[in-house]
């Protein structure tokens, strides 16, 4: 009887546990979601943007400077080789893509990444307005 109930207490600590890593595995990034666009969150990115992705991709992130000729423009998504939802940006400058764009997983932290996602939403200009989005 004392086997049968620890048999029994280690199967439900395993379900427990189970339960426990798929809900953190569905809240990460890289999942296909959409991130709810908020004005702070913009503000925050764009301070992350200025301070790292400027060199390449120019204030105004169409890419204009001289430094980086194959870096994306940011402002024109329909252009970009490495797909344009929240989860693919995020995950193209958290691993990097091609040969241009280096991995920022290391340098910068996940929420600091998700900000930087939405700045770069808020640079473009046909970007349809959600009615969870803030005006």
């Amino acid at each position: 009887m004392k086997k049968e109930s620890q048999r029994i207490v280690l199967f439900f600590a395993i379900v427990v546990s189970t339960s426990q890593f798929n809900r953190s595995l569905s809240a990460t990034p890289e999942k296909k979601t959409t991130i709810p666009t908020r004005q702070e969150s913009q503000v925050a990115g764009r301070i992350v943007f200025l301070q790292n992705c400027v060199a390449c991709h120019g204030e105004n992130g169409k890419a204009e400077v001289n430094v980086m000729s194959s870096a994306a423009d940011l402002t024109s998504p329909e252009t970009w080789k490495f797909g344009r939802s929240d989860a693919d940006i995020f995950r193209t400058i958290s691993k990097g893509a091609g040969m241009s764009m280096p991995p920022f997983k290391g340098q910068l932290e996940s929420e600091q990444i998700l900000n930087v996602v939405q700045f770069i939403k808020s640079l473009w200009s046909n970007q349809p307005k959600r009615k969870d989005q803030d005006p």
